[in-house]
């Protein structure tokens, strides 16, 4: 699942703390750190991508799929 965000965006060397607790929570409006521990309980992973301030992000969440 692919999450755009059209807002603020974020520098490069930002990226690794984005999902840091509070680190984002007031330019979005939810705490990122929050969702990452969830994602990653259900053994997936939650992604980020900007290419800059002003440029908005994109959030990828990737869970697995059940085995049959």
């Amino acid at each position: 699942m692919l999450l755009a965000h059209d807002g603020r965006g974020c520098r490069p060397q930002d990226l690794p703390r984005v999902f840091s607790q509070g680190f984002m929570e007031r330019q979005i409006g939810f705490d990122l750190h929050f969702c990452a521990i969830a994602i990653e309980e259900m053994e997936g992973r939650l992604e980020v991508h900007s290419d800059g301030e002003n440029q908005g992000m994109q959030f990828e969440i990737l869970l697995p799929t059940a085995e049959g």
